[in-house]
């Protein structure tokens, strides 16, 4: 359930704001259900300024971008992703979604 991981997520954020993981598992919550895009754009960030070389993380950026309709930011998310872990199949195919609503 979505909203009960949301509202533990926002509980660990409030105890600990540099909580990267949660911030990113909230952001990510966010992109999927296509609200909070905002917050799940600063969320995303500031976990990726903590935790920089976290893969998953650049994803969720991606993810965020492309809810945003900011197809060319996410193409450069997801390929910082497939740069710090390349054998991870499905960046592959979150660039090809990301290249396709582009030329759409």
């Amino acid at each position: 359930n979505n909203q009960k991981a949301a509202e533990v997520f926002m509980k660990i954020i409030d105890i600990d704001p540099d909580h990267a993981a949660s911030l990113n598992r909230l952001a990510w919550i966010y992109a999927l259900e296509r609200k909070n895009l905002d917050s799940a754009l600063e969320m995303s960030q500031k976990a990726i300024r903590l935790k920089p070389d976290t893969a998953g993380y650049h994803d969720t950026l991606a993810e965020v971008y492309y809810q945003k309709k900011e197809f060319k930011k996410a193409i450069d998310a997801i390929n910082k992703a497939i740069q710090l872990d390349p054998e991870r199949s499905y960046y592959n195919r979150q660039l090809r979604k990301f290249r396709n609503a582009l030329t759409q």
